[in-house]
């Protein structure tokens, strides 16, 4: 009977008594039990086999671990290029939009209300009163623009009302911001 083992073991039983893991506690004295029915002999031969089957089994563990580390890879490199399509997607459709608002406002008759649009907002003087023409030119616009496209989402409406409102803030963005014109420039500078 190998007595360091077993002494090793009773350290292990006390040490799990202490800690009150019973289940821990019951496995080792179940093990020191089996360890003085088998010998010498026969604990060091089931102690070769452990470390026979431990060996066989590193690599086994070794490759879980590198196909783990793969497939995590593989997730993470999934999940990017997931994401840079959404953005993709995100970005066309903006373009998309802002182009065919662009063309809408270029047609005969929508060109004409977007000039008038312009010359009034240049027209009125005070803040608020650019605010609510703009509001008020937007809903208009937006309101012909959605007619008839009954099958748009929420989020598709949403990305046409932000872009016309680009559209339209760039057309009008130097009367707001100097809506004296040139001696607004001057004076800035």
């Amino acid at each position: 009977m190998d007595v360091a083992l077993i002494n090793i073991l009773r350290i292990e039983v006390a040490s799990a008594i202490s800690r009150a893991d019973n289940v821990t506690a019951a496995q080792l004295q179940e093990a020191i039990r089996t360890i003085q029915q088998l010998g010498v002999e026969g604990s060091k031969k089931v102690i070769r086999q452990l470390r026979d089957d431990y060996r066989r089994s590193s690599d086994y563990v070794a490759y879980l671990v590198r196909a783990k580390q793969g497939l995590l890879s593989t997730m993470n490199f999934l999940e990017r290029a997931l994401e840079r399509s959404r953005h993709e997607g995100e970005t066309y459709t903006h373009y998309l939009v802002t182009e065919w608002i662009r063309l809408r406002l270029e047609e005969p008759g929508q060109d004409a209300l977007l000039e008038e649009f312009i010359f009034n907002f240049r027209g009125t003087k005070t803040v608020d009163e650019k605010k609510e023409l703009l509001e008020s030119f937007l809903s208009s616009r937006l309101a012909f623009f959605l007619s008839n496209r009954n099958e748009l989402t929420q989020n598709q409406i949403k990305t046409l009302e932000k872009a016309l409102e680009q559209h339209l803030v760039t057309r009008v963005y130097s009367y707001a911001l100097h809506p004296n014109g040139e001696v607004d420039v001057h004076r800035d500078v």
